[in-house]
């Protein structure tokens, strides 16, 4: 079996975090995303994954050569000199591809049988075959008009609720036939969305929805990003856990992780390995602090994620907030915050709720 990855986006809906993290490797629960999807792909029987990459691709590349993310199927990487769009990234991949393959987003976390789905598109005889779950919001997706039959008529990129044709949203992981790749032109930006597949219906050409139900989403929001996380601590994604040994009920540490004798850690919390968490601090989940984390004395951390090396000092209030690389000076509080890495927040600082720092910022007066 093989599979397309798409993950040649700017991430622009997660800045500050994608400015010098590529999407694909946010931590989730400290795993990358890039490698939960693979253990899912390992699991569902797939063979072969080209990775079409294009921003940030030194940086992709690199992960996927420095441990086993790819053990267990054959890697290949096709680079976008140029940002070519779904269409124009799948057509740069026209030698590799099999006569029928799957085709999936980058940012879809999910716990979807990929073998029903190949199934489904080949016993239907589709050359497109989408994967469709009900949503409530039309205007975030797009939404195919899907007949009893399974057979798809259109496609509506996030229209209005009111003009919406249904409620079948698509999920982002498609079975496709190697003919389409003849109706995709060569060397230029193609949407597959907006161009190919409105292209298929006029000439009539066989695509079908397949109709899920488990458990699917989008990471790429900051919001949605956050509940992935709590999702994995929560155990909602069939086949995926945390990172780290489960100590107790919700508590995942590595067991290089130091934790002072005095401090109390409310499940769910994922800390990595080499955590620091001083004494007296509170820890209160759903919380996850990667690797080399370190909380200091009296702190108090709750629903909040953490990057590896990020520092939170004596006595730092933090809730619902992410931080990247960061330093939080002692007595801080912070509430729904988003800080990027290589960012330090002078001591005694309050930030309210939707304050946003860039990469390499020096908060040190008022905000």
């Amino acid at each position: 079996m093989q599979a397309v990855i798409l993950i040649g986006g700017f991430g622009t809906r997660l800045y500050p975090f994608t400015y010098t993290t590529p999407k694909s490797l946010l931590p989730i629960a400290n795993r990358p995303f890039l490698e939960l999807e693979c253990q899912w792909l390992r699991a569902n029987g797939v063979t072969e994954v080209v990775f079409a990459v294009s921003h940030f691709a030194q940086a992709i590349v690199e992960y996927m050569q420095s441990g086993n993310v790819a053990d267990g199927f054959e890697v290949k990487v096709r680079l976008e000199e140029q940002p070519l769009g779904s269409g124009g990234a799948l057509k740069n991949c026209a030698d590799i591809l099999q006569d029928d393959f799957l085709l999936l987003n980058g940012d879809i976390l999910m716990d979807m049988d990929l073998g029903k789905l190949l199934a489904s598109h080949r016993g239907a005889g589709a050359m497109v075959t989408a994967t469709v779950s009900r949503i409530e919001d039309t205007r975030r997706w797009g939404i195919l008009d899907i007949q009893d039959d399974d057979r798809v008529l259109g496609w509506q990129e996030k229209p209005d609720p009111a003009e919406a044709k249904s409620l079948w949203g698509n999920v982002g992981a498609w079975a496709i036939s190697r003919s389409i790749l003849d109706c995709i032109p060569e060397g230029r930006f193609v949407s597959l969305e907006k161009e190919t597949f409105p292209a298929l219906f006029e000439k009539g050409e066989p695509f079908f929805g397949h109709r899920f139900s488990g458990y699917w989403k989008d990471i790429g929001t900051l919001d949605n990003y956050v509940q992935a996380n709590r999702d994995l601590q929560a155990g909602a994604i069939r086949g995926l856990q945390p990172a780290g040994r489960e100590t107790s009920k919700g508590i995942w540490i590595d067991d290089s992780a130091q934790v002072a004798d005095d401090a109390v850690l409310t499940p769910p919390v994922v800390l990595g390995a080499d955590c620091r968490i001083g004494r007296g601090a509170r820890i209160l989940g759903p919380t996850v602090m990667g690797g080399g984390v370190q909380v200091g004395a009296e702190a108090r951390i709750e629903s909040s994620i953490l990057w590896p090396n990020a520092k939170a000092g004596d006595r730092v209030a933090m809730r619902d907030c992410v931080i990247g690389e960061a330093e939080i000076g002692s007595d801080c509080a912070l509430a729904g915050c988003s800080i990027a890495s290589n960012t330090v927040v002078a001591e005694g600082m309050r930030l309210s709720v939707g304050t946003v720092f860039g990469p390499g910022s020096r908060v040190c007066g008022p905000v």
